[in-house]
């Protein structure tokens, strides 16, 4: 078991992908996608924000929090739900510790070493989070309701479950120093949502990781691509079907 140092991950598919040819365009924020139907020449596209459109012959939409407000179709057969998180970092460096899973009283808890990569300037040590809380009273962490104007900044009462948590089973780990928000993007089941558009069989749709997804980056984009290409992968497993069986 371990864990995977996400930025080095994503630097070395980045590299992967261009080198296949892929044309990255970071800061281009997608406000729909065009279903073929719907389009002159047949293909779908995409809608940025400047307005221009982008069409190719496939397109893979996987969009996080924003599959709801991109995909209204999908999420009419498979509900998906945004809930917000909080991730927390504590200033003790345990490197040897390993990755740990508690599901105590208070919930499902997680945890990683200490490491120096960090989500920014200044961030390391051991980090730890809540995956689902058992008291019914925190339901205020699951507000995420509307995923652009999610509150992003950091409250008391975002940090006292954690530290709650830390005092009675990680004394020695101290209070959280920093602390960050992510968004959950959960299926009823907590399976994924990968499928073809239940309209447009040129449209692969990638959504509902229900906050486990980035381990399973590789074998989804394989999933993905197979899905892009043939219409169908061996890969793909029924319960991730738009229409469940």
């Amino acid at each position: 078991s371990g864990y995977l140092r996400v930025r080095p991950c994503l630097d070395a598919l980045r590299r992967e992908a261009e080198a296949a040819g892929a044309v990255l365009r970071h800061h281009s924020e997608v406000r729909a996608h065009v279903n073929s139907s719907e389009s002159a020449d047949g293909r779908p596209g995409l809608v940025l924000a400047d307005g221009s459109t982008v069409q190719a012959d496939r397109i893979v939409v996987a969009a996080g929090a924003l599959a709801a407000e991109l995909l209204p179709a999908v999420v009419a057969r498979r509900p998906l739900t945004v809930l917000r998180r909080v991730l927390a970092w504590t200033d003790v460096d345990l490197r040897d510790m390993p990755c740990w899973a508690a599901f105590a009283p208070e919930g499902f808890f997680y945890g990683f070493p200490g490491n120096d990569e960090g989500v920014g300037e200044g961030v390391s040590g051991c980090k730890l989070a809540c995956h689902i809380a058992s008291d019914p009273n925190l339901a205020w962490m699951n507000d995420a309701s509307d995923p652009r104007a999610v509150e992003r900044e950091i409250q008391p009462r975002d940090l006292a479950p954690l530290e709650d948590f830390i005092a009675r089973y990680f004394p020695a780990a101290g209070k959280p120093t920093t602390a960050k928000t992510c968004l959950y993007t959960n299926s009823e089941s907590g399976d994924f949502c990968i499928d073809l558009h239940p309209e447009d069989e040129r449209v692969v749709i990638a959504a509902g990781f229900s906050g486990h997804g980035f381990k399973f980056a590789p074998i989804i984009g394989e999933i993905l691509a197979d899905l892009s290409v043939d219409g169908r992968s061996e890969l793909c497993l029924p319960r991730f079907r738009i229409a469940r069986s």
